[in-house]
C-alpha cells in the first residue's frame, strides 16, 4: 500500500529534510493568486488573438499545440488546488471546470483513493479506469481518441460499486452539474462558429480537442510508467524534470516532481523543483534513473509498470 511505502520513505529522510519539505508545503497564497492570473490572462490573450494563427497551416498546429499547454495547465490546477488545497474551491471552481471535461466532485474521490491505494494495490481506481491496456491504446495516448476509447471502461467502472471510490447521490448531482458547464460551452462554440464567430471553437475547443491530449498522454507515461513498486520510490517515473517545465504547474505531473507530490500532495508547484533537488540523492539510490524518449518509447513497446531495471 502507498501508506506503508510512505512510512518507509519518511524513516530513510533525515529530520532536517523532512522539517525542510513541510516548510515547502505551505501554499503562498499572493503566488497561487498570481498563477490563475497568468494562466488565464494566456488563455483568454491567446483565444482573443486566435485569428492571426489560423492564417496557415503550420502557425494554426503551434497555436494548437501551445494553448493546449495552457489548458492542461488548467486542468493542473484543478489537480493541486481543487483537490489537495481547498481553499480556492468555492471561489474558482466554476470558471476552472467549464473549461476542460472533468468534475472535480468525481476526480477528488477518485484522486485521493489513487494517492491511498498507489502503488502495489489493484484498487487503485487510477489504474483500474485509466491506464492504457494495449500497444494502440498507449499510442492513442498522445490523442484525443484514447478518451473516446476509455468512455466504455470509465461508464462500466463508475457504474459498479468499487470500495475506495462510492459516489452518494448529491455528489452525482454535482457531477453532472460540474460536466454539463464543460458541455453548454462546446455547444456554444459549435454555434458562434455557425454565425460566424469562431473565437471559441479557434482559440478553445480546437486546442482542446487535439493539443491537450499531446500533453495528458505525456503525463500519463511521465507520471507512473516504468516504475519498481516494490520501493519507496515507485510511486512515480523516475525522469528529472526539464528546466522549462520547472517554471510551470507542470512540473507536479512530471517524473521525479510526480513522486515528490505522492509524499507531499499539498506541496505547492512552484516548491516542486526545490523538494526535487532535496530528495535527489535518495532517489538516485532507491529507483532506476530513466531517460525521456526511450522510456518513452519502452512504453510504447511494454506497458506502464515495467521495472527496466529487471531487463
Amino acid at each position: 500500500m502507498g501508506s506503508n511505502n510512505r512510512k518507509i520513505f519518511l524513516a530513510a529522510i533525515p529530520d532536517d529534510i523532512r522539517s525542510e519539505l513541510n516548510r515547502l508545503s505551505r501554499h503562498n497564497r499572493i503566488y497561487d493568486g498570481l498563477t490563475f492570473i497568468a494562466v488565464f490572462t494566456s488563455f483568454f490573450f491567446l483565444m482573443w488573438f486566435s485569428d492571426y494563427f489560423y492564417n496557415n497551416f503550420l502557425s494554426a498546429i503551434l497555436f494548437i499545440v501551445i494553448q493546449g499547454f495552457v489548458l492542461h495547465t488548467v486542468a493542473q490546477m484543478i489537480h493541486e488546488y481543487l483537490v489537495h488545497d481547498h481553499f480556492l474551491v468555492k471561489y474558482l471552481k466554476y470558471p476552472i471546470v467549464a473549461l476542460v471535461p472533468l468534475s472535480p466532485t468525481q476526480y477528488n474521490k477518485i484522486h485521493i483513493a489513487h494517492h491511498k491505494y498507489f502503488p502495489n494495490s489493484p484498487e487503485d481506481p487510477d489504474r483500474a479506469v485509466n491506464l492504457p491496456r494495449s500497444r494502440l491504446e498507449r499510442i492513442l495516448a498522445f490523442t484525443f481518441l484514447n478518451d473516446l476509447l476509455l468512455v466504455p471502461r470509465r461508464a462500466k467502472f463508475y457504474g459498479e460499486p468499487q470500495p475506495p471510490v462510492q459516489f452518494t447521490p448529491s455528489e452525482k448531482k454535482h457531477i453532472q452539474f460540474e460536466l454539463s458547464l464543460f458541455i453548454v460551452l462546446v455547444l456554444l462554440a459549435i454555434i458562434l462558429a455557425l454565425v460566424n464567430h469562431p473565437v471559441l471553437l479557434q482559440g478553445w475547443l480546437l486546442p482542446l480537442i487535439f493539443g491537450l491530449p499531446l500533453f495528458t498522454g505525456l503525463r500519463v507515461f511521465a507520471e507512473h510508467s516504468h516504475v519498481d513498486e516494490s520501493q519507496p520510490f515507485g510511486c512515480g517515473t523516475n525522469i528529472r524534470v526539464p528546466a522549462i517545465l520547472s517554471i510551470t504547474p507542470y512540473v507536479v505531473l512530471f517524473g521525479e516532481g510526480h513522486i515528490v507530490h505522492h509524499y507531499y500532495p499539498h506541496m505547492p508547484w512552484y516548491n516542486c523543483k526545490k523538494a526535487c533537488d532535496l530528495l535527489r540523492p535518495w532517489m538516485a539510490n532507491a529507483s532506476q534513473k530513466n531517460r525521456l524518449f526511450y522510456s518513452i518509447w519502452r512504453w510504447v513497446q511494454d506497458g506502464p509498470h515495467v521495472n527496466l531495471s529487471a531487463r
